[in-house]
């Protein structure tokens, strides 16, 4: 057993991410439990009414405050532009 030692100056700790427990059973998720959303649009792959952001989403980006303000403009943009 090797012992590996690292300097730092912050240390950024998070929970294990998932989603509520009242979308598992849900058909708007997938394997995972995570809403099943276009990573580019944040639309659902199957219910073109639905987008997600945030936690419950299956988009390749950190379950974080910061990646959810890098989506909103996205996420407010995507639903008017399905709605013209």
């Amino acid at each position: 057993m090797s012992v590996c030692l690292f300097q730092y100056s912050l240390l950024h700790v998070t929970p294990p991410m998932s989603t509520p427990r009242e979308l598992w059973k849900s058909p708007l998720v997938d394997q995972a439990n995570f809403v099943s959303v276009d990573k580019d649009t944040l639309q659902h792959t199957k219910y073109k009414n639905v987008f997600s952001i945030g936690d419950c989403g299956n988009t390749p980006t950190s379950k974080t405050a910061a990646a959810i303000g890098n989506k909103l403009s996205l996420h407010t943009s995507a639903p008017t532009m399905m709605i013209k």
